[in-house]
């Protein structure tokens, strides 16, 4: 019970650089699983896997038997549960020191409900692990008056780019514990844009559109490797950095996306090297709606925690009598991400809601005037912390033929939330 006495919490030893690298390493391979997934999916596409990572960190210590090595598979983490709680929570402190030039926040935090009694040994894990203190809210007799407390904290967390990541009627009564995580970043580049002008961007070998247009000639690290190159943009901020994939072939984006991969990733870094490049990178933004990761999460080989009758979260709280058992309702994401001369803005959100480079050779070329991936990294660690495809910079600008001249925007169809299930079988 929550209020019998307690021995005192016991001292942890700092995480290793192993055990951070591992950390980064299996939130990078779950990245790929679910990028495998969205692929299908025409248009732009971003999401945070660092985010998604660490809302799978904060419930795995409360699963128990199955449900517990169901999450640990998907994470591909090595070691404990406990362990990876404490990794991720020293991983995120690392991320969001204050460095000149980063807006930068990423924390955690667990909403219980306040007439419930939980396992006094997880609320003193996570509270230890991410540094802040149990939120304590009535979801009970005012699941609405929660469900704004928690909106509210994502929002101040992100700088207000998600107000209402969970929708109306989206916790109840039923409701026992709320995990959230949330990220945000505003960096400057190391070398901004001074030139923006409106030029093509081929949407395909058939149609293109004008776009703006940034444009530099400066030394970046650069490689032109298996039918792409890549571009690594550093930040103001040290340890950040930004790396473009393009493909060769206007085309060429479904073939990179085939073999995209840890092991492959790695090869493609390892021929990074520093090179006068000529930049053309358009301004694009990307805000997707808030994603339901159930079924995504399922089909990586994660049903159990789903299961109202059978996940075993019985590390949160006893499942006696068997009414109080608890178990995964679902899983909500969302993210945004904005480039343009200046730097980059990017914010994301996850919830868990639970219920009942030699001497310098010619100057190269990076333009990306069709469809490419980007990745916003952690260096240090390795860890992805936003990663997605730019296929459209104006998807609200009509696209022409290639070489033809003007038209009118097509009507805007209405937006709808959507399960990550619809988003991945496309519109």
């Amino acid at each position: 019970a929550c209020q019998a006495p307690q021995p005192p919490r016991p001292q942890r030893p700092p995480p290793t650089g192993a055990e951070i690298e591992g950390l980064a390493k299996g939130s990078n391979a779950l990245a790929f699983d679910l990028y495998a997934g969205m692929r299908a999916r025409e248009g732009n596409i971003v999401f945070s896997p660092l985010s998604i990572s660490m809302g799978l960190v904060a419930l795995w210590p409360g699963a128990r038997g199955e449900t517990a090595a169901q999450i640990q598979r998907v994470l591909y983490a090595p070691g404990g549960a406990e362990r990876a709680a404490w990794v991720a929570g020293h991983l995120a402190r690392t991320i969001r020191e204050p460095r000149p030039g980063l807006t930068m926040s990423l924390a955690s935090r667990v909403f219980a409900e306040k007439t419930s009694q939980f396992e006094r040994a997880y609320l003193d894990l996570m509270e230890d692990a991410w540094g802040v203190p149990l939120g304590r809210v009535d979801f009970l007799h005012g699941a609405e008056k929660s469900r704004g407390q928690i909106n509210g904290w994502v929002a101040e967390m992100t700088q207000g780019r998600f107000r209402e990541i969970i929708p109306p009627g989206g916790i109840g009564g039923d409701t026992r514990l709320v995990s959230a995580n949330a990220i945000y970043f505003l960096g400057k580049w190391s070398l901004p844009f001074r030139k923006v002008h409106p030029a093509p961007f081929h949407l395909t070998r058939a149609a293109e559109k004008d776009v703006p247009m940034m444009h530099q000639v400066e030394h970046f690290r650069f490689a032109s490797v298996d039918g792409l190159k890549l571009l690594q943009m550093r930040y103001d901020a040290e340890g950040f950095d930004m790396t473009l994939l393009l493909p060769d072939e206007i085309d060429g984006l479904d073939g990179v996306e085939r073999r995209l991969s840890p092991e492959a990733l790695k090869g493609w870094l390892a021929q990074l090297g520093p090179r006068k490049v000529a930049v053309w990178l358009p301004r694009f933004e990307i805000r997707p709606q808030a994603l339901r990761l159930r079924d995504a999460l399922e089909a990586l080989g994660m049903p159990l925690a789903f299961d109202r009758n059978a996940a075993d979260f019985t590390g949160i709280a006893s499942a006696e009598p068997a009414e109080r058992r608890l178990y995964l309702g679902d899983m909500l994401h969302q993210a945004f991400v904005k480039v343009d001369e200046a730097g980059t803005e990017a914010a994301a959100a996850t919830v868990s809601i639970v219920a009942l480079l030699g001497s310098p050779p010619p100057m190269a070329e990076f333009r990306a005037d069709h469809p490419f991936l980007f990745l916003l990294r952690h260096a240090p660690s390795g860890a992805i912390l936003f990663m997605g495809r730019m296929s459209d910079p104006m998807p609200t600008v009509h696209a022409r033929p290639s070489g033809a001249v003007g038209s009118a925007p097509p009507p805007v169809p209405p937006l709808r939330p959507r399960s990550l299930l619809d988003y991945l079988r496309g519109p």
